[in-house]
């Protein structure tokens, strides 16, 4: 039993070992997405100064920075979990505008050309480390209306 409790112990503590990990510099992002009729959503991740498309083009989005990192780091106790905040810009056909948005406050999502944008979450999460920011990756689901 004992052996057991370990095992289950140490499989869990990877799990959130990886799950807090640091994103590989070389892993792929996803800088597409589709919405093939309103209401339906897709999820585009961003590096950070690079550009995503959706339905071929007819909204872009930029992910221009981290505006703001606030997120407690997974080394410490903290009494709020903090707040990652984005800057995009976005643009369809004609309509251009800069938003930020935010992991925990508000706004979570900006309106544009039609489709909700949200901030699902940014990668690598804080361990105590300073991190780059170009090293930023935001994690968006972009929803036609």
């Amino acid at each position: 039993m004992r052996h057991a409790t370990s095992l289950a112990l140490l499989a869990a503590l990877v799990t959130l070992g990886s799950a807090c990990a640091r994103r590989d510099p070389g892993a792929p992002v996803s800088a597409t997405a589709r919405t093939d009729a309103p209401g339906s959503a897709d999820t585009l991740r961003l590096a950070a100064g690079q550009f995503g498309s959706v339905d071929d083009g007819r909204l872009t989005i930029e992910f221009v920075r981290i505006a703001a990192d606030s997120r407690c780091p997974s080394t410490a106790i903290c009494v709020w979990m903090g707040d990652a905040a984005a800057e995009l810009r976005l643009a369809a056909g004609s309509e251009r505008r800069t938003d930020t948005v935010h992991t925990n406050l508000e706004p979570r999502r900006v309106s544009h050309g039609g489709y909700d944008v949200a901030l699902v979450h940014v990668e690598p999460y804080p361990d105590g480390r300073e991190i780059a920011p170009a090293a930023y990756v935001a994690v968006l689901e972009v929803t036609r209306r």
